[in-house]
């Protein structure tokens, strides 16, 4: 995860707009590796989108396999101009198709979309999330991550970890107030009753200033 992720911050990612998070496991590395290598990257403000892997060879028992994450995009119309749009801007979920058929989506202020760079210096912001189909008893998992420009030897300094029951969501949207001391990104991640991730969010950016590289405007909030 080091090695990878030092390497796609020297060469900023080559250039590219999509990152594959979402792995139940490919050559033995588990989808919390994954995980990591992308929150190094969203820490030093490399604004990648994550998406769901689906690239079964085998093509037998796909649905339960551990290739069965897709992406969801919030795009106005099924075009590929405006699919293609929504993943540009990190307007993306994914999740296991086997275990999640709901929705994710992530609001700061109720005006900065998921995927978005924010640029404030208030002192805290309301970050919105907006989850269906949560399995029973499960929970959904608010992680706000410090952007603090750092290697991936250095370990990730989390502002607050905030789990919430599917209860909170069951009348619509639950809101969570995030101070903004430090700049940090926010993304959400849905797990079922027995502690299974099933479905993740893409990050949305809080940040007090400008980054050394800029916003791609299509994340410019």
């Amino acid at each position: 995860m080091r090695a990878l992720a030092t390497r796609l911050l020297s060469e900023r990612a080559f250039g590219v707009d999509i990152l594959e998070v979402g792995y139940r496991k490919a050559a033995g590395i588990t989808l919390s590796r994954h995980l990591a290598a992308w929150d190094v990257c969203s820490r030093n403000a490399l604004f990648l989108t994550g998406n769901g892997v689906s690239d079964d060879h085998s093509g037998k028992n796909w649905r339960t396999g551990t290739k069965n994450f897709l992406t969801w995009a919030w795009a106005p119309t099924t075009s590929e101009p405006d699919l293609l749009a929504a993943l540009a801007a990190g307007r993306a979920f994914f999740g296991d198709l086997a275990r999640f058929a709901g929705t994710i989506d992530l609001w700061v202020d109720g005006a900065c979309p998921m995927g978005s760079v924010s640029l404030s210096d208030a002192p805290a912001r309301a970050v919105t999330a907006t989850v269906t189909g949560i399995p029973a008893g499960g929970t959904v998992r608010l992680l706000q991550i410090v952007v603090d420009y750092a290697s991936p030897d250095v370990p990730p300094d989390y502002v607050q970890v905030t789990t919430l029951p599917a209860d909170d969501f069951a009348t619509g949207p639950a809101t969570v107030i995030c101070a903004n001391s430090r700049s940090s990104f926010v993304r959400v991640e849905v797990y079922d009753s027995g502690g299974l991730a099933v479905a993740l969010s893409n990050p949305v950016w809080l940040l007090r200033t400008s980054p050394p590289e800029g916003v791609p405007a299509p994340r410019v909030c």
